[in-house]
């Protein structure tokens, strides 16, 4: 797995590379690695068997993209870090972001 500055993500995040960032708090991966603090009404409608890459930050999936190419990011705020890592996803991923839900992670890496 590369590791990599919040900077290059953005370009492995368009190639749909797996890695972390240099302080593994934002990992790609082409596999689910469950839901962390998810809002369960936040959860892809599809079986995760048709979602082709994830995009996680401390543990809980903030973007995936569909086996056909399109992407969803779920519209909710964490924590600052958070915050900017789905800015640098919603810009990877050239999709409007905006959260509407707020929730308190259960824990942080």
């Amino acid at each position: 797995m590369a590791r990599l500055s919040n900077a290059n993500a953005v370009q492995a995040i368009r190639d749909r590379e797996v890695f972390s960032n240099n302080s593994d708090t934002m990992i790609g991966r082409k596999r689910f690695a469950g839901w962390g603090d998810l809002p369960e009404g936040q959860r892809p409608v599809l079986h995760v068997h048709h979602i082709a890459y994830w995009v996680y930050s401390y543990g809980t999936p903030i973007a995936w993209v569909y086996d056909d190419g399109s992407a969803y990011m779920p519209a909710v705020r964490y924590t600052t870090t958070t915050d900017r890592q789905q800015k640098i996803v919603a810009e990877a991923l050239c999709i409007p972001f905006r959260a509407e839900i707020t929730v308190t992670p259960s824990e942080e890496l």
